[in-house]
């Protein structure tokens, strides 16, 4: 079997309504990973993506430091026929 693969990046900070209070991530999880099924996508896992970014040259020279950041990817797939 071979399979394409979508991946949605999870903002860093969720907006949900007052119902789903103490369970904000996993409601906002659900509701892609339905969205998803609905178009035949098949939910893969949550993974850690780190991301190191160097400042340009007029930063480095003024003393900014490389910096490094962690988001957060669902992954999804889809078989191909």
């Amino acid at each position: 079997m071979r399979y394409i693969y979508e991946t949605v990046q999870i903002p860093p900070n969720i907006n949900v309504g007052k119902k789903d209070k103490g369970n904000e991530a996993g409601a906002y999880l659900r509701e892609i990973i339905n969205n998803k099924a609905n178009d035949n996508w098949e939910f893969v896992s949550v993974e850690s993506v780190g991301v190191r970014t160097s400042p340009g040259c007029l930063a480095s020279l003024l003393g900014k430091k490389e910096e490094y950041s962690i988001y957060y990817v669902i992954i999804f797939r889809r078989e191909v026929a």
